[in-house]
């Protein structure tokens, strides 16, 4: 699998050694550069498309997750990969809660930008590891509704509600009633732990 990637970061060594890990691992055919939320937003403008961004969370004209809210609402349809140096339980969490598809921590080794970067091109969700984010137990099998597996599933691929409801001809109020239930018949309590029980049930 390669794809055309979009990596938005300020720091040119950072954009650099990106390139170079995912053309050299074969998962990306092309990597473009952005230095600022806005220049993304352009690049992501471009006819040719992009098939995942990888998102620092720092940039000089957005911080925190205003960066990762203004192109899940812009652009749904690209999956985002936050790279950034704060690895605490609160970033990640929020980071997942806002629709991100997966979070690497920098200074990893380069595998695990690539694992994270083939993971979410095949339409996973990946999760760092010793992130602290955890499931609580309960049974392997749950019974969903049909219109809440389908939300499910959508949920999976990081949409936020609005294209969710959009997708599957429903209210944005009757889409977080349905998200509701789903975390009250998986026993968990917010998008990231749903995923993962996802995952768990071979939901895809």
């Amino acid at each position: 699998m390669s794809a055309r990637v979009l990596v938005v970061d300020d720091h040119p060594l950072i954009i650099a050694a990106v390139q170079g890990v995912l053309t050299g691992s074969g998962v990306a055919s092309e990597v473009d550069r952005a230095s600022s939320l806005g220049d993304a937003r352009a690049r992501l403008r471009d006819p040719g498309g992009y098939a995942l961004v990888v998102l620092d969370l720092g940039l000089s004209d957005s911080q925190g997750m205003n960066g990762l809210l203004a192109l899940r609402d812009d652009f749904p349809e690209v999956p985002v990969i936050i790279l950034t140096s704060d690895s605490s339980i609160e970033t990640v969490t929020a980071a997942f809660e806002n629709n991100a598809r997966g979070f690497v921590v920098k200074g990893e080794s380069p595998h695990v930008l690539v694992n994270a970067v083939r993971t979410v091109l095949s339409g996973g969700t990946h999760i760092p590891d010793g992130s602290g984010v955890n499931l609580p137990p309960s049974p392997s099998d749950i019974p969903l509704s049909p219109r809440k597996l389908d939300v499910l599933r959508l949920l999976l691929e990081g949409l936020p509600n609005k294209t969710i409801a959009s997708r599957l001809s429903l209210s944005e109020n009757t889409i977080k009633v349905h998200i509701a239930g789903i975390y009250a018949e998986l026993n968990v309590h917010n998008r990231v732990q749903a995923v993962l029980r996802a995952r768990q049930l071979g939901l895809n």
